[in-house]
């Protein structure tokens, strides 16, 4: 079995290159699993894998780091029961130090028989183009800093969304790519287009540098201060919309939502809803960089009922995060008709980042 490591920044991109990869993978034959992690529970990433047949395994609650034990037993029960060719394990967009944590141990084989094959980090194009533009980020300085170090724990880092950028920002880009990070395997894709997917799964391949040996000095305090100022944020709605369709009452309700986090100064790091309808399934994913289009697969979708999955990661208080949310639906349920009803919710700041191991060079 074939173990790919997947990390990087939240909303980089890296389930939509899996899905990608694992429907273009079953095509030519192979049987592919997939594990998903986050510190909550309730996952739309989850849902979406299973809802596209993809067998997949949820670590939640924890990261990959602070989860080891549970990890290495997934994959272990995954190789026996489900016996996949390749895995793809999707580590929180919030964690960093993989290599010293997780690489390093899965190769011990006291706590697992299944090492990694390969280690790959995402970052979205625009968001790395403006940091190298030495462009202030949107966060503050303990999230910036766990960006940086998940970039320079990098052998190979997929720059996604290219198809966002003009020529001349592509040619920006790469120049200082380039000039900044000379020792790096780097490959530029959009993750919605096979060809360039497939290209990432020839370096997955082929690469002598897909799996890096050396693990990064990290600052844990400065790091943990990154990851406990973001608010997280799972909710499961019913909605029975009969006289607004579906689509349109969602798209009023995520542009409310955005307005709202944008006059609070509220850094989106992702924002992910996944709405279900007898007929349909759609994902809408937001990152920090606002895409315009994303009203677009909501427009088409009808019905009087739906199941929403909400999961938000922004640096705000968890308990404003959810009070904002939560006044949305409250609005919105004052529309004639409109019946919304909570069937979970689960609103956080993530605790100190605990190691189970950590193996240095």
């Amino acid at each position: 079995m074939k173990l790919h490591i997947v990390g990087g920044f939240l909303g980089s991109g890296k389930t939509t290159a899996i899905i990608t990869a694992a429907r273009y993978l079953i095509s030519q034959g192979k049987k592919i699993g997939v594990v998903t992690n986050d510190m909550g529970s309730n996952l739309v990433d989850t849902a979406f894998f299973q809802n596209k047949n993809i067998h997949t395994v949820e670590i939640a609650r924890g990261c990959f780091r602070c989860s080891f034990g549970e990890l290495a037993q997934k994959l272990s029960q995954l190789q026996d029961t489900e016996k996949p060719d390749i895995v793809f394990a999707e580590s929180v967009g919030s964690c960093g130090d993989l290599v010293a944590t997780v690489i390093k141990p899965l190769f011990n084989l006291k706590w697992s028989k299944t090492p990694p094959t390969s280690f790959t980090v995402f970052s979205d194009s625009q968001l790395l183009l403006y940091y190298l533009r030495v462009v202030e980020l949107p966060f503050s300085e303990p999230i910036v800093y766990l960006f940086e170090k998940q970039i320079e724990e990098a052998g190979l880092l997929i720059l996604n969304k290219v198809d966002l950028l003009n020529p001349e920002q592509k040619t920006e880009l790469k120049d200082r790519v380039n000039k900044a990070y000379p020792e790096k395997v780097i490959h530029f894709q959009t993750s919605t287009r096979i060809e360039d997917v497939v290209g990432w799964l020839d370096i997955l391949e082929k690469s002598p540098d897909r799996l890096p040996s050396k693990s990064i000095q990290i600052d844990y305090e400065q790091y943990g201060q990154g990851e406990m100022r973001l608010a997280w944020m799972n909710q499961e709605l019913s909605i029975v919309s009969p006289v607004i369709p579906i689509g349109s009452l969602l798209i009023k309700f995520i542009g409310t939502l955005l307005q709202k986090l944008r006059e609070q100064n509220s850094a989106i790091c992702h924002l992910k809803f996944m709405v279900a309808t007898p007929e349909n399934t759609v994902k809408i994913s937001l990152s920090t960089i606002e895409q315009a289009d994303w009203q677009e697969e909501l427009r088409g979708l009808r019905g009087s009922a739906a199941r929403l999955l909400i999961n938000a990661r922004i640096e705000i208080k968890a308990e404003d995060l959810e009070a904002i949310v939560n006044d949305i639906l409250r609005d919105l349920s004052k529309e004639p008709g409109i019946v919304i009803e909570e069937i979970d919710e689960d609103s956080f700041q993530p605790n100190f980042p605990r190691i189970v191991h950590r193996i240095d060079d």
